[in-house]
């Protein structure tokens, strides 16, 4: 149990501050959470895996200690061994279906290829080219709700987003 307990602090500090720096941190901090993440990803699973074989193993060797008719001791020993031979292939059977070539796995990171795809996908498909009117992506509506000023009550209003719209056309 003390390695599944393991398993779960380790998973969750890992989400908790792998995903606050790649979503926070400076540049560059994508790819070094990714890279933290890829290397305590087989620490958690070696320890999981070790932790449900001894909880298994726990279980039989308590039936051999403690029950008193070898029929007993059989039947559990029989079935805490079956469901741990089927838990072992299923998770194989999962780490089969999922696994990812080395070769392919995403570093975290953009290649300038990749950046100008980007780029040009946002744009409307052409390099140089102005974004497209009444595109914003999020951005200038959710600035200009910051802007918006208080209303009476203290409360900033929220900024419709055809009014977004308009003022960002006005803008440009």
């Amino acid at each position: 149990l003390g390695l599944c307990l393991f398993t779960c602090v380790v998973c969750t500090v890992l989400n908790v501050r792998g995903a606050g720096l790649a979503l926070r941190g400076p540049d560059g901090s994508l790819k070094k959470a990714v890279d933290a993440m890829r290397r305590w990803q087989r620490v958690a699973l070696c320890s999981l895996s070790w932790g449900v074989v001894s909880f298994h193993l726990e279980g039989m060797m308590f039936a051999w200690l403690k029950l008193t008719t070898m029929v007993n001791v059989w039947v559990v020993t029989v079935i805490l061994g079956v469901v741990l031979a089927l838990m072992l292939w299923m998770i194989l059977q999962i780490f089969r279906t999922l696994a990812v070539v080395r070769d392919e796995l995403q570093q975290g990171e953009l290649t300038d290829d990749q950046l100008l795809a980007v780029v040009k996908r946002l744009q409307g498909g052409q390099a140089g080219a102005k974004p497209r009117p009444g595109v914003d992506y999020g951005a200038i509506s959710a600035s200009l709700e910051q802007q918006a000023p208080p209303s009476k009550g203290g409360v900033a209003e929220k900024v419709d987003d055809d009014d977004a719209a308009a003022a960002a056309a006005q803008r440009r």
